[in-house]
């Protein structure tokens, strides 16, 4: 009887090792698409044999249930996330300030400004071949208000893109102090369980990496399973159970990543979105808006300059045909016509009369020297456009290789980590069976005991 009695507690142990072994696999395929889901796997373990009776009993296997988790791995796709992040990030950005200018088919630019530049120059050709004409006067005019006008809308659209990058930034930043204090919360809840298969590794490990997208983070572990993280110049963030909220501050019209002790890190973020967008805004677009800058503050100076030197149409000196600052910053976003009137184009130099051009050819001659350092206005507008498509070609580049990367990786961790339809299927039919085969041998106990129990006469079983 006592044989009788350990074979019934060994196939009920059996039982509820392969109960056990299918519900993770039903687990595992209901969790197919969850992301950050780690795949459970089944290992079963010979059990003890004991004596019953002094006759030998095998009990039940145990089952171990183990969550297929590469913590290297992992680590190593959130530090690719937030690299793939950061350059597709700024990849975007500097997309978008490419099409400010993007040549059509005809060759001419978005931004309309090397079209104005040549029409002025087409205005002071027109003048110089009739200086008493007001026509090409009128034309060469017009042609400057609108340079003037093109230099203003492009400037205007670079400060709405630092402006939404700003907006990035922040909008980023409040991303992170959100993910931040659900990594510190499941930090906790990990720390006051003992199940190394808990979805709640798993949901902190998707946090992980999603935060990845927004900031580059260093992470060490630390007891209890929990882990600390900080920005790659080691601001905390994490702390076990402990958050550490960043904030944003607008300082002279740029949005500027604060710690929680106001000390400003936003030279130093890299990573992320966060870190693509800062680099775009403070290293991509002011190289371009400074060649604007100097492209606009040059061209009004040396025109004006060239004007005041000759005589009106009228005999009077010549004066400013641009209104520009003292200074190259800011020059394409404020320049704007100061001459209102066609006359006062100075076509002609002081030492002939009113109606003569030399000083309009003068101002024509401008147009083939080397004004921009050494390069002339259109030379210089060209080698702007082409340090641009350099520019995005090169992190079009980078973009492309961390987005291989990242996916290279992902690709890695779903072979260890992720559900197989297929296999789960396999492993549920073995299960299964195994099920079968112990709940079969139940009965057949079942039946040894009850006749056992009536002295050999055999008692139907219900």
């Amino acid at each position: 009887m006592g044989t009788l009695t350990g074979l019934f507690n060994s196939t009920r142990q059996a039982l509820l090792a392969d109960q056990a072994a299918i519900s993770t696999t039903a687990t595992n395929i209901s969790n197919q698409n969850t992301s950050g889901y780690t795949k459970r796997t089944v290992t079963w373990t010979q059990g003890d044999t004991v004596q019953i009776s002094g006759l030998p009993v095998d009990s039940a296997p145990v089952v171990t249930i183990t969550s297929q988790r590469d913590r290297v791995l992992d680590r190593t796709l959130q530090q690719a996330t937030d690299t793939a992040s950061s350059s597709s990030t700024r990849l975007a950005a500097l997309t978008t300030l490419q099409g400010l200018f993007t040549l059509n088919s005809s060759g001419t630019d978005s931004s309309g400004i090397q079209a104005a530049i040549s029409g002025v120059f087409t205005g002071i050709s027109a003048v110089a071949a009739d200086p008493t004409g007001t026509a090409a006067r009128q034309t060469t005019l017009a042609a400057t208000q609108t340079l003037a006008t093109s230099f203003n809308r492009a400037a205007a659209q670079l400060s709405a893109q630092t402006t939404a990058l700003n907006a990035q930034v922040s909008n980023g930043v409040t991303q992170v102090n959100t993910l931040v204090a659900a990594i510190a919360f499941a930090n906790s809840r990990i720390a006051n369980t003992a199940d190394t298969t808990s979805s709640l590794e798993d949901e902190r490990s998707r946090l992980v990496t999603e935060l990845s997208g927004f900031i580059g983070l260093q992470q060490t572990t630390k007891e209890s399973n929990g882990i600390s993280l900080s920005t790659t110049d080691g601001t905390l963030l994490v702390d076990g159970e402990n958050s550490f909220a960043l904030h944003t501050a607008s300082i002279s019209g740029t949005t500027r990543v604060l710690t929680n002790a106001n000390t400003d890190i936003t030279s130093v973020v890299q990573g992320g979105s966060i870190g693509g967008s800062i680099r775009a805004r403070d290293s991509d677009l002011p190289v371009v808006a400074s060649q604007l800058d100097t492209l606009a503050y040059t061209f009004a100076a040396a025109l004006n300059t060239q004007n005041q030197a000759g005589l009106t149409s009228s005999g009077t000196a010549g004066s400013a045909i641009f209104s520009v600052g003292a200074s190259v910053a800011g020059a394409a976003a404020t320049i704007s016509v100061a001459l209102s009137d066609p006359a006062g184009i100075a076509a002609a130099s002081t030492s002939e009369g009113a109606g003569g051009g030399s000083n309009a050819n003068a101002l024509l001659a401008l147009q083939t020297s080397s004004t921009v350092g050494s390069q002339t206005f259109d030379a210089a507008f060209g080698s702007m456009l082409s340090g641009l498509g350099t520019t995005v070609s090169s992190a079009t580049t980078d973009s492309t290789a961390d987005a291989a990367v990242q996916t290279q990786l992902s690709t890695q961790r779903d072979s260890i980590s992720g559900v197989s339809l297929d296999e789960e299927a396999s492993n549920l039919t073995q299960y299964q069976r195994s099920y079968q085969a112990a709940a079969k041998l139940l009965s057949i106990l079942d039946q040894i005991l009850a006749a056992a129990i009536n002295l050999g006469t055999e008692t139907p079983v219900s």
